[in-house]
């Protein structure tokens, strides 16, 4: 059995060529994990080498910045809410990390 504390491992080569799509992880209530499978499998994809967006779609609740400690203010930066109403563009709303 691992220790906690090993290191997560990662695949010293992967071969992406060719790996393309999408990954939607969707629920019904709240504390299900959707934010947290979210990350996971965000970070996963990209260690692996793959071009990796993470969306959340959650409109009234948006926690995924405060997972990825990412420094967003929802009154001063563009919000995916900004983006549908049409009061900004899409690329004033991606937050690279």
């Amino acid at each position: 059995m691992a220790d906690a504390a090993d290191p997560v491992p990662v695949p010293a080569t992967v071969d992406t060529a060719g790996m393309r799509g999408s990954t939607a992880v969707a629920g019904t209530k709240g504390g299900d994990g959707k934010t947290t499978t979210s990350i996971n499998l965000g970070t996963a994809f990209a260690l692996a080498g793959l071009e990796t967006i993470v969306v959340e779609l959650e409109l009234a609740m948006a926690t995924i910045a405060d997972f990825l400690a990412l420094d967003c203010d929802p009154e001063a930066d563009t919000t995916l809410h900004d983006v549908l109403a049409g009061d900004d563009s899409r690329s004033n709303s991606v937050a690279a990390r």
